[in-house]
This record gives structure tokens, C-alpha cells and sequence, in this order.
């Protein structure tokens, strides 16, 4: 193994946790009575306009999250942290897990590459062995409140720019990624990016892209359609 630290890449939602997590945040932010039931029709309304092409991914994201808007990130964290610990914890594939504790044991850094909200998914390391979380960062003013939109949506080819912008500022890391694993076209810019591209519960369209990659199945079946809306 190289005198550099080997790096593991993974996609967060289909791949380590079966769903989408923004729609989860949202369900459990209206929970919480952080957002109105109302939120879920702006959800739905960002989801047709984004599948008809009258908007982008971006946008439907922040029509999603906006009732974030001038809430404090003081204010959201603690929600964020019960939210990871005690909504998507339970959801982590065992398997998946078990392979992550393998890899952080044999001394690879371990970065999850998401289109999922940074607002959450910073914690992310609290309940997985993950060293760099990369994800869709949401705009936040006077360096305290969120605005409600997104400043960077961290899908396609934007993983890809993301990984290699992180690599040029640790030149630790060996160069490129010994393996990346995701779960939908989403994911291909990135797993191009590694000789060792890892399919979790790929179509054939994945397939086709990848000959040959190793596939894996795990265990729990994914969520509803409906929750991967937003991917």
C-alpha cells in the first residue's frame, strides 16, 4: 500500500441508507413543528417543476428546505443532530456499515460524497466511521441564518469537481480514489473517478455504464419511489 493514505468514496442516500434523506428532513421537521404540513405541497410543487425542466435540481431543493429561511443554524443544529442520530442511524445498512468499519480499520480516510444537505449531513461522522463529508451546501447570511437557498448542489459532475478541489488541498491522499461506490447515474461522474467502481442496487442503465463492476445488494429493500424525488 502507498506511503499515502488511501481514500474510500461513497454516495450517501441509496447507497449507505436506503430513501432520500432531504424528504425524511423535511418529514421530521414538520414533526418537530419546525415546518408547517403545508411544506410537503412546496415539496411536491419543486418535485413536478424540476421533472418538467421549468426549474433546476437546486431550486426544487430550496423550495423543499424553505421554511429554513432566517432560522439560525444555532437554532437548527441540535434538530439536525437528533435527526441523524435517531432517524437515519436505524436506517444505515448493516452491511454497509459493516464494510465502512472494515475499510476505517485498515486505514482508509473515508469521505461520503452527497447531494444531500450539508445542514444535517455534517454530522454524518457522529454515528459512521466517515472522516470528509462533502454535500449541498445551503446559504447562510451574516454567518449565522439560513436564507433558504442553495449555494451548491453537489450532484453529477459537481461530486466529481468537489472530490478533486478537496484532493488538491491534501496532497496526503493518494491519487485517484482507491474505490468509489454509489447507486444511480448521479453517482457516474464520481465512480469514473477510481479504477475500482462499487454499483449498490444498480439498473441496467449503471450497469451498462460500469462492465464488469463489482455490484452489491444489501440486505434492506430502498424506500418508495416517491422519497428519491430529489436525487
Amino acid at each position: 500500500m502507498s506511503a499515502l493514505m488511501p481514500l474510500a468514496v461513497f454516495d450517501f442516500d441509496g447507497t449507505l441508507c436506503p430513501g432520500d434523506s432531504i424528504v425524511s428532513f423535511l418529514s421530521f421537521c414538520i414533526q418537530e413543528k419546525l415546518a408547517k404540513p403545508s411544506q410537503l405541497l412546496k415539496a411536491g410543487k419543486g418535485f413536478f417543476l424540476q421533472k418538467t425542466g421549468r426549474i433546476t435540481p437546486s431550486y426544487a431543493k430550496a423550495l423543499t428546505l424553505s421554511f429554513l429561511a432566517d432560522h439560525s443554524v444555532a437554532e437548527i443544529r441540535p434538530y439536525a443532530q437528533r435527526f441523524v442520530r435517531d432517524v437515519l442511524k436505524p436506517r444505515i445498512y448493516p452491511d454497509a456499515q459493516k464494510w465502512l468499519d472494515k475499510l476505517h480499520t485498515e486505514g482508509y480516510h473515508i469521505m461520503v460524497v452527497s447531494a444531500s444537505t450539508d445542514i444535517y449531513m455534517q454530522f454524518l461522522p457522529e454515528i459512521l466511521p466517515v472522516d470528509t463529508v462533502l454535500s449541498t451546501v445551503y446559504e447562510i447570511q451574516e454567518g449565522h441564518l439560513y436564507t433558504g437557498r442553495v449555494l451548491s448542489n453537489c450532484r453529477d459532475q459537481e461530486k466529481a469537481v468537489r472530490i478533486q478541489a478537496w484532493y488538491a488541498n491534501h496532497p496526503q491522499f493518494a491519487w485517484p480514489p482507491a474505490l468509489a461506490c454509489g447507486d444511480s447515474y448521479h453517482d457516474i461522474d464520481m465512480l469514473h473517478l477510481s479504477p475500482h467502481p462499487v454499483l449498490v442496487h444498480p439498473d441496467a442503465a449503471l450497469q451498462d455504464a460500469f462492465p464488469g463492476a463489482e455490484c452489491l445488494n444489501w440486505k434492506r429493500k430502498a424506500s418508495p419511489s416517491f422519497l428519491h424525488m430529489f436525487r
